[in-house]
């Protein structure tokens, strides 16, 4: 399973990264519908966990749609957060889902003493493919209410459960647990890296029997990729770029593993004279659309190819691309424009279907903010 995670709104970037780079808030006041979203594949079934808010000041609720076929229709939406706490604000890259057969998991960030009012993780867990839920065994279930936030879940080939976050009880600490299954008790919480990136979301896939987490570090603010072979952790930089940089860029990356193990990443950098989204695989990094790409996510079939998608400001405002290669990534087509010129679309995702690629981003139309779908 791959995502990557998570994924803030319209986000507030420091001048310091230039003029190039346009200021976003981290909200738009007013605005109701979806606030957020993560999804995932299980085999050929979908699952798509939704934050939504119905006004700027009403409680954030979580829902869960499921798709039998590839994304082109949905089960009626059910609630997801009834019996356990409420999320703090249930943005995209604080809300995180897995699947396994008829079991379903989805991981939130709860409210708080924390960053933005930020708590503990939260919980719960299906039986039936969604339909009902009840609370579940959290990652961070160690009796403290530190803020922890940009979650995600992979499951492994046999089931197993495979978290990762941000913890903040002192400086941002990038932790990791395991289950057996979902729903089933966690193992004791480990640290992958004692002092990260504040703000950036993270993605963890499991790929045979490695377990692979993609996250931004500290000094410098580049993407990295750890990498549990065994029982330790092995850290690698994902981009070279040597981004000197000390504030927060809230922009995290894509990964995913290909038919023969190959890691590929998509990561945004800051560096003056190199802005932008690139795809880094085992050459040199390529990049993907303008210096004014941001927001990204990759994917690869059984069959060797790969998408890429970012989000972008041009002449309509926040626009979703996509782009395929061949080779593994060494060269891409044009960027195929998938969102309408109507509405403002950022934060895309993208999941490999049986028949190619199925793509997920947000789009905000006036005062409603809905979550759209297409195949690529």
């Amino acid at each position: 399973m791959m995502r990557s995670k998570a994924v803030l709104f319209f986000i507030l970037v420091s001048a310091a990264l230039g003029a190039s780079q346009p200021k976003q808030g981290h909200r738009q006041e007013g605005v109701t519908g979806v606030s957020g979203f993560d999804v995932c594949a299980d085999g050929s079934r979908l699952h798509l966990l939704l934050g939504r808010v119905d006004a700027s000041t009403a409680p954030a609720r979580l829902e869960h749609l499921g798709s039998g076929d590839g994304g082109q229709t949905w089960s009626a939406a059910s609630r997801v957060d009834g019996g356990g706490a409420a999320p703090y604000r249930a943005q995209a890259g604080d809300v995180a889902v897995a699947a396994y057969g008829k079991g379903v998991l989805a991981l939130w960030t709860a409210k708080g003493p924390g960053p933005y009012g930020s708590g503990p993780l939260s919980a719960a867990a299906s039986g039936d493919g969604g339909r009902t839920w009840k609370k579940a065994p959290s990652p961070s279930d160690d009796g403290t209410k530190f803020g922890r936030r940009f979650s995600d879940l992979a499951v492994d080939a046999a089931g197993g459960l495979h978290a990762v976050w941000l913890d903040r009880r002192d400086k941002a600490q990038l932790r990791y647990a395991a289950a057996p299954k979902l729903g089933g008790k966690w193992r004791a919480q480990t640290v992958i890296d004692p002092d990260t990136c504040e703000c950036c979301w993270n993605t963890v896939i499991a790929d045979g029997k490695k377990i692979h987490a993609l996250y931004r570090a500290k000094g410098p603010r580049d993407m990295a990729v750890a990498t549990l072979a065994g029982s330790s952790w092995k850290i690698a930089v994902a981009g070279d770029f040597n981004w000197q940089f000390n504030g927060c860029p809230h922009v995290g990356g894509g990964l995913a593993a290909d038919k023969d193990g190959k890691l590929h990443t998509v990561v945004w950098t800051g560096k003056e004279g190199a802005v932008g989204v690139y795809h880094v695989g085992s050459g040199a990094p390529v990049r993907l659309g303008s210096k004014d790409a941001r927001f990204a996510d990759i994917a690869a079939t059984r069959s060797g190819r790969l998408a890429a998608v970012w989000s972008a400001n041009d002449e309509d405002g926040q626009t979703v691309y996509a782009a395929l290669s061949g080779d593994g990534g060494r060269t891409w087509g044009e960027p195929k424009r998938l969102s309408s010129a109507e509405a403002q679309a950022a934060h895309p995702r993208i999941l490999p279907i049986a028949d190619g690629f199925r793509v997920f981003w947000l789009e905000t139309r006036g005062a409603l903010r809905d979550w759209a779908s297409a195949a690529l």
